[in-house]
């Protein structure tokens, strides 16, 4: 658990958020600047984010950036069981540390994104929903999703429609009533690079009673 002492208004103030997440977006526009065909988006999503934050914890951008925490990529999210063994359910693509101990983290998920049904649903499935139930960052209140988008074939907007007439069970599932309340547009923690926020309600098993996400999108090569 995380330390009084040591909250996510005193370690992550919303500027914090919004400065590090324009970071992440500055960085990306960086890479597929630099190299296009190693950052396009038929490249397989976890190579995309390990290059990713390899340039986002060069110390000497990050120092340049006033970033002063640390970015580690894929990094395992662990659960002991009864029996005394650990178990692996899930990995996080991107986490921001401060390196505090027991402190916030602001986790990251890409997710690819053409515009598709399939793939905004996987965006739901396999994004936001994890964040919901606690398989990624149980401990903490603010999170990011990140939308890596297909070139000249995607627009975001598109998967904030989508969000808005999900399935009952979908719904369900993100923490949010029958009516689908749970996008704030525009965004509150990142309003100059996130397209809305999401926030969603919690189980008991996390230490926080719901989770805000930040929606953030970038495009490939």
């Amino acid at each position: 658990m995380i330390h009084a002492a040591v909250t996510w208004a005193n370690v992550f103030p919303e500027a914090k958020v919004e400065s590090v997440l324009r970071y992440v977006v500055e960085s990306w526009e960086d890479l597929t600047s630099k190299f296009p065909s190693t950052h396009s988006y038929e490249v397989r999503e976890e190579r995309l984010t390990d290059s990713l934050a390899l340039h986002l914890d060069d110390p000497a951008r990050r120092q340049r950036r006033g970033i002063p925490g640390r970015f580690l990529s894929e990094r395992w999210n662990l659960r002991r069981l009864p029996s005394g063994e650990i178990k692996r359910e899930s990995r996080s693509d991107i986490v921001y540390t401060d390196g505090i101990p027991g402190g916030p983290q602001l986790v990251m998920e890409f997710k690819k994104l053409s515009g598709t049904t399939k793939l905004h649903t996987l965006y739901c499935s396999e994004g936001m929903a994890r964040f919901a139930d606690g398989l990624y960052s149980p401990e903490q209140k603010i999170g990011a999703m990140c939308g890596v988008l297909k070139p000249s074939s995607s627009d975001p907007t598109a998967l904030v429609s989508f969000l808005g007439c999900m399935p009952a069970t979908m719904v369900k599932r993100l923490g949010w009533d029958s009516a689908g309340h749970g996008i704030r547009s525009p965004s509150v923690l990142a309003p100059s690079v996130a397209l809305c926020d999401s926030v969603h309600a919690r189980g008991p098993n996390c230490g926080n009673a719901d989770i805000s996400l930040a929606h953030v999108f970038i495009t490939a090569a």
